[in-house]
C-alpha cells in the first residue's frame, strides 16, 4: 500500500556543556557567579532555558534554577551563580531545561562547592630579632597576632608577592639587608590582607676610633684621663678599655682614668656596641698609648756644714726654699746662707719632684759670720767699686769664693798677700766670701751699696 500523505518526526534535545571550574567556593553571604553552556536540538518557539544545581550528591530531586536565557537559539550560554550558603559536597552538576517545548537537558560534569568561612587580616606582625649588624647570622623567627584563617602565608615583595613560606611562627635565615615581611591568612577560597613587619639591618661602618691621653709622661700618682673619639660610632655607643691587653672592668664610658699606672703601661680601646650602628672589627679597637711613668725622688735631707752653708745629700735636682717660697737660682747641692730664714730643698728628676726635706732654722750675728782666728781682713764694708782682701799671715795661700744671696758662686780667687776684687757690676745686696787655707777657714759677709 502506498500512503497518501507524507509525514515526519522532530527529535528534541539538551546537551549540558561543561562548568568552567571544578571548585566553586561560597560563603553563608556570598554566592559565585560562573556559566554553562548547553546544545539543543528541535525547533523552540518563545523558549527560555534554565540552569538547575543539583544537591551534594548529584540529585535533581529538588533542582535550584541558577540562571535563565530567553532564547529559540540551539546554542548559548546561560549566566548562573551557585548560591551562597551552599552546603561543601563533591557530587554537584548543573543540567539546562526548556520550556516550549518542556525538555530537560543531561547532567553536566561532577565539580566541587566549597562553603568557606572569609579570612581576617592578622592585626599584627612580629619578628624576634631587629636593628642587628648585618654580619651577625643566625635566623628571626615571624609571627602574627590575630586574624584568621587556615594556613599563615608569608610573602617579600609586597602583599602576595614572593612566597617565603606559611606557619606561625616561620623560623628562616636572619636577611643580610632591612627587609619588610607580609603576613596573611589563607584558606583555600579565600586571602585575607597583610600585616607587615620591618626587619631593620645596620650596616657595618668604620668606627675610626682613636684615643688620646691628657699626658703620656707623668710622676707616679698622677692621674691620667684617656678618651675615645670614634668618627663614625653611633648613638649611646659602649666601650672596653685594656691596661696591657686585660679588660679593665666597669671601663663602657668613652672616658678612663687612672692615678695608678706603671711604667710603660699599654692603654687601649675597643668600641664593643652601638645602639644605631655596626662596628667593623678591624676599626673597632684604638691606637695604643705607652705611658712613661716616673719614680718619685726620694725625700732629701739636708744638713748644716761649715756654719752657714747647707748641704743636700742630693746632687742633683735640687731647688732650695725659705719661708718667702722658692729662692730663684739656687738649685746647687749646697746653699749658702744670707739671712735669717728657714731653709729646706725639693728634688727634682725626671719632671717628678720629691716631698721637701728636712727644714733647718738658720740666724746670721753681726757682719763676721765666722771669725775666730781674724786671719784675714776685708774692706770697705759696705762696699761700692773694689773690695780689698788682706791675709794676716802672708805666707800661706787661700782660696776664696764669693756667694750671693741665692747661694751661688759669683766670684772665686787665690789669696796670697792681698787681693783687690771689682764690685761695680755687683748687684746691691748681702754677699758671704769664704775663705780656706791649710789653717782655718773663716766667712765674712758684706753689703754692697
Amino acid at each position: 500500500m502506498t500512503p497518501s500523505v507524507n509525514s515526519s518526526q522532530i527529535t528534541y534535545s539538551i546537551t549540558t556543556g561543561t562548568t568552567p571550574d571544578n571548585t566553586y567556593c561560597v560563603s553563608s553571604v556570598l554566592g559565585f557567579a560562573t556559566t554553562i553552556s548547553y546544545t539543543s536540538t528541535g525547533t523552540f518557539t518563545g523558549n527560555t532555558y534554565t540552569a538547575q544545581l543539583s544537591d551534594a550528591m548529584g540529585s535533581f530531586a529538588s533542582p535550584i534554577n541558577i540562571g535563565t536565557s530567553i532564547s529559540n537559539l540551539n546554542t548559548g550560554v546561560i549566566n548562573c551563580s551557585i548560591p551562597a550558603n551552599t552546603e561543601s559536597g563533591t557530587g554537584y552538576m548543573i543540567r539546562v531545561i526548556s520550556n516550549e517545548p518542556s525538555i530537560i537537558g543531561t547532567n553536566s560534569n561532577l565539580f566541587e562547592v566549597i562553603l568557606y568561612i572569609p579570612c581576617e587580616t592578622p592585626i599584627s606582625a612580629i619578628s624576634s630579632r631587629n636593628d642587628y649588624c648585618e654580619n651577625e647570622g643566625g635566623t628571626i623567627d615571624l609571627s602574627a597576632i590575630g586574624g584568621s584563617g587556615t594556613l599563615l602565608s608569608w610573602y617579600t615583595s609586597g602583599c602576595s608577592g614572593t612566597l617565603i613560606g606559611t606557619g606561625n611562627p616561620l623560623n628562616i635565615e636572619a636577611p643580610t639587608t632591612t627587609t619588610t615581611y607580609y603576613a596573611r591568612w589563607e584558606n583555600s577560597c579565600s586571602n585575607s590582607s597583610c600585616a607587615s613587619i620591618t626587619v631593620t639591618v645596620l650596616p657595618i661602618v668604620n668606627a675610626g676610633l682613636s684615643i688620646a691621653a691628657s699626658e703620656n709622661l707623668i710622676c707616679e700618682g698622677t692621674l691620667v684621663t684617656f678618651t675615645a673619639t670614634p668618627s663614625n660610632g653611633g648613638s649611646s655607643p659602649e666601650y672596653q678599655w685594656q691596661l696591657n691587653g686585660l679588660d679593665i672592668d666597669g671601663q663602657i664610658n668613652s672616658t678612663y682614668a687612672s692615678d695608678s699606672l706603671n711604667n710603660y703601661d699599654q692603654i687601649k680601646c675597643i668600641l664593643i656596641s652601638s645602639e644605631t650602628t655596626c662596628i667593623s672589627e678591624s676599626t673597632a679597637t684604638s691606637n695604643i698609648i705607652t705611658v712613661t711613668v716616673n719614680s718619685i725622688p726620694e725625700t732629701p735631707t739636708i744638713s748644716q756644714i761649715e756654719n752657714y752653708i747647707l748641704h743636700s745629700n742630693v746632687p742633683n735636682g735640687n731647688q732650695w726654699y725659705d719661708s718667702n717660697g722658692l729662692i730663684s737660682g739656687a738649685v746647687n747641692q749646697e746653699y749658702t746662707v744670707t739671712s735669717n730664714e728657714t731653709y729646706y730643698v725639693i728634688v727634682t728628676k725626671n719632671g717628678c719632684s720629691s716631698e721637701q726635706s728636712n727644714s733647718i732654722a738658720v740666724v746670721i750675728n753681726g757682719i763676721d759670720i765666722l771669725s775666730n782666728n781674724k786671719s784675714f781682713e776685708i774692706y770697705p764694708n759696705p762696699v761700692s767699686n773694689e773690695l780689698i782682701i788682706v791675709s794676716k799671715d802672708n805666707l800661706l795661700k787661700t782660696r776664696y769664693e764669693i756667694y750671693n744671696s741665692l747661694g751661688q758662686v759669683i766670684y772665686k780667687g787665690i789669696l796670697i798677700e792681698k787681693d783687690i776684687i771689682q764690685t761695680t757690676n755687683f748687684s746691691s745686696g748681702i754677699y758671704i766670701i769664704k775663705l780656706e787655707n791649710d789653717k782655718t777657714l773663716e766667712f765674712k759677709k758684706i753689703v754692697k751699696k
